[in-house]
């Protein structure tokens, strides 16, 4: 405890000096965070405009879907985890191709996917897009005595198309959907934001059941399949693969994996990986030797006070310790500054920089200081700048008096 005393007066006694220490290590902590938490929402960023406007794996064919089927294809859906944990979410999906009238009167085709919103919540991340806003709400089938042939769930172009001027104008409203040459009424019960055309302007939501009394087959016709990581889908249809041929047969499914004609995609972010990864190990370098080089002049300022604690009897481990305890101290205290600045910068990028059609944060990034990034960016720097003191701290510790007393 002495010890920690010792360091904390040191820490005091030349406030100058300390202030400038913690403040370039909470620069090196702010940027090494803001560089970590940004290529994160990078990442997601590309993925969302590319791997989850789609799945990640998807399964075509004619699947049964009444009772007995639903039973099966829910077996089979059990075992597919069960053989792979890198897939998170496996739903079954009916597909058709639909028209609407928009204000100018043209119709316009789209693709009205009906979805099991259970067991899919996590496929074009379609559970959180509802939930975005709070006036929307998820799709029920309607009953056969209901005016409505069922409940949608529309995007921001396509509400933009219909003539409303916001989004939320459009939930509550009907729309006319032509199918096969007939006419049905819909209810729009949720509307989601997306720059994705294919998604936002494209892709009508409702429950597969609704498809199903349009179509009068009890049956999906696709397999959507989400992994934990979009990166991991190739792998993952390797490994399934086997089973799904060897279950469905190979000539009554086609298998789709996004990666496909998306390489440029993957090698994007492969590069970009590499290079934030070289990016962060360069600031960490940076501020890991500046920081000694500051430690050291903090230390060679204290040779006197060293000096005088040696020749009242202080032992180099307890010289060692007391500039183990101011290191540690001005590590933490700058790290946590450090942090507070990066998150501060990241509230103030998200802010500045939105989407003009969405006003949403150009790249979402956390905004919240007890993240992952936060703990990686604390041990990280941490262990850098205790093993960079380590050097001045040697110094320190071999030290002799009558050093003190020639230099004094």
């Amino acid at each position: 405890m002495l010890n920690l005393k010792i360091a904390l007066r040191f820490l005091v006694h030349k406030p100058l000096k300390s202030f400038v220490t913690i403040l370039s290590i909470a620069a090196g902590s702010a940027i090494f965070y803001f560089v970590f938490n940004i290529s994160d929402g990078l990442n997601s960023l590309v993925l969302n405009l590319t791997a989850e406007v789609n799945s990640h794996i998807a399964v075509t064919g004619e699947f049964n879907y009444d009772q007995e089927g639903l039973n099966k294809q829910m077996e089979i859906r059990d075992y597919i985890f069960r053989l792979d944990d890198r897939v998170s979410d496996i739903s079954y999906s009916y597909v058709v191709s639909a028209t609407y009238k928009n204000e100018k009167g043209n119709m316009v085709p789209i693709s009205l996917k009906g979805m099991d919103f259970e067991t899919g919540e996590n496929i074009h991340n379609v559970k959180q897009r509802i939930w975005s806003r709070k006036y929307n709400k998820t799709p029920k089938p309607t009953s056969l005595d209901s005016k409505y042939s069922g409940e949608i769930v529309v995007g921001s172009m396509l509400t933009n198309n219909l003539g409303y001027k916001d989004m939320k104008d459009a939930v509550g409203k009907d729309l006319k959907l032509s199918y096969n040459g007939t006419e049905y009424l819909f209810k729009i019960v949720a509307a989601y934001s997306s720059n994705q055309e294919s998604l936002s302007y494209n892709t009508i939501f409702t429950h597969f059941k609704t498809v199903q009394r349009l179509t009068g087959k009890e049956i999906t016709n696709i397999i959507d399949l989400e992994t934990k990581n979009a990166l991991d889908s190739s792998k993952v249809l390797k490994n399934i693969k086997p089973y799904l041929v060897n279950t469905y047969g190979i000539d009554n499914i086609n298998l789709v994996d996004w990666q496909e004609g998306n390489s440029y995609v993957v090698n994007a972010l492969y590069i970009e990986d590499v290079s934030i990864f070289i990016i962060q190990i360069f600031t960490a370098f940076s501020i890991t030797f500046g920081v000694a080089s500051i430690l050291t002049f903090n230390i060679k300022d204290k040779f006197k006070q060293i000096g005088i604690l040696k020749a009242m009897g202080t032992s180099n481990s307890d010289t060692r310790k007391i500039f183990i305890w101011f290191a540690v101290i001005l590590t933490i205290v700058g790290i946590f500054v450090g942090l507070i600045i990066g998150v501060f910068s990241s509230r103030v990028f998200m802010k500045l920089l939105v989407r003009p059609q969405t006003n949403r944060p150009l790249v979402a990034i956390k905004g919240n200081l007890f993240n992952v990034f936060s703990l990686y960016t604390f041990l990280i720097m941490g262990l850098g700048n205790i093993f960079a003191s380590l050097i001045p701290i040697k110094q320190a510790t071999k030290l002799k008096i009558i050093e003190v007393i020639k230099n004094d």
